[in-house]
């Protein structure tokens, strides 16, 4: 028995797309998909640089990153990234260019960190482990950064860190990455096209907003 049209995903050497089931929703999406590469094409052709963050958007659907026992999409990445973002502006205040001080594994909660980080307009600043606690001590300090971020793994010595300097921790895992929604609303919800201008969703809502 065939398989149903809309559950077949088909596979490439580097990417996955995920196939969506109306062929006027695609469309739409194409449309989309058409203003936001314009939009960006005449952003970067006056001299700006478009964020990777911003450009993962005309990829929402492939898979950006799998491992052995899981995959998550660039949508999952992006949204996941929004949230954290929307937590520390609510800390740092939007744009203020402040350190965030990092502990992550090399997995997805790096690059969602990173773009997260970005978003906010702060400055990504990863930290290793291995160091020595009073050369963590020092670079923290040294920076004066304002946050710390960890995955669960080094989550011990960043309450220290962050006890010792009386700043905010946020802990993240991967519940903190929701879920792929083959959602045909998603571009909408997030693009808003007026005649030839494209903006993109305000990421930095009240943080009530989202929970």
């Amino acid at each position: 028995m065939l398989a149903n049209k809309s559950s077949i995903a088909f596979k490439y050497i580097y990417t996955r797309i995920i196939v969506t089931k109306k062929i006027s929703t695609n469309i739409k999406i194409f449309e989309h998909l058409g203003h936001l590469r314009e939009h960006f094409r005449k952003e970067e052709e006056n001299g700006g640089a478009v964020p990777i963050f911003k450009k993962v958007l005309l990829h929402a659907d492939h898979i950006a990153i799998k491992s052995n026992t899981t995959e998550y999409s660039y949508q999952q990445l992006y949204l996941g990234s929004k949230k954290l973002s929307i937590q520390i502006s609510n800390i740092c205040g939007s744009g203020a260019s402040c350190n965030v001080a990092v502990f992550c594994e090399n997995n997805a909660l790096l690059p969602l960190t990173q773009w997260g980080c970005w978003m906010s307009g702060q400055v990504f600043m990863p930290l290793l482990h291995k160091f020595p606690f009073e050369t963590l001590s020092f670079i923290i300090g040294d920076s004066k950064s304002k946050i710390i971020i960890s995955g669960q793994l080094y989550e011990k010595i960043a309450k220290k860190l962050a006890a010792m300097f009386d700043i905010p921790l946020i802990i993240i895992d991967h519940h903190f990455i929701p879920e792929h929604s083959i959602n045909h609303h998603f571009l909408e919800k997030t693009l808003l096209t007026v005649g030839s201008n494209v903006f993109i969703e305000v990421q930095l809502k009240n943080q009530k907003d989202v929970e």
